[in-house]
């Protein structure tokens, strides 16, 4: 199953439990205040989603999509939605 990170945004309490506590939501919107450009935040994810296991892909409208299989995902949006 594909799932896209930009259509789930509750997604985000996921990878912070499970990938890395300093990429977050928060961090994400921050940008904007920082030098940091949401593509190279983004470009780490994938990185740290990549070293988990995951198959990751960034995709041109800026958006992470992640394969993950179909049970994963509804135990996932179960618990953190």
């Amino acid at each position: 199953m594909l799932v896209s990170l930009n259509n789930n945004p509750w997604m985000w309490s996921w990878i912070y439990d499970t990938v890395d506590p300093e990429v977050t939501l928060r961090n994400y919107l921050i940008t904007a205040y920082s030098r940091t450009r949401p593509e190279e935040i983004k470009k780490q994810l994938i990185n740290k989603l990549s070293d988990k296991g995951y198959k990751v892909k960034f995709t041109s409208n800026n958006d992470i999509i992640i394969v993950m299989s179909e049970e994963e995902y509804v135990f996932l949006k179960l618990k953190y939605q």
